[in-house]
């Protein structure tokens, strides 16, 4: 669900909380262009939320307000 990046050996993954829309694709496009990131996972309820975090350990949660 996403690609890894290094970053000094390491990588931050990071995990997006929005609806399937514009503005998540257009989210997820500028993360993946930033070098220091890794896996990027994408949910839309909250509920989801604490398994992946359980799963993969994102460094990293980015929430829509909207949400």
């Amino acid at each position: 669900m996403g690609m890894k990046v290094k970053l000094e050996s390491t990588s931050v993954d990071v995990l997006i909380v929005a609806l399937p829309n514009r503005f998540r694709d257009g989210l997820t496009a500028v993360i993946q262009a930033l070098s220091w990131v890794g896996r990027i996972g994408a949910v839309a309820q909250r509920m989801a939320v604490s398994d992946y975090v359980r799963r993969y350990r994102p460094a990293l949660v980015i929430f829509d307000v909207n949400v």
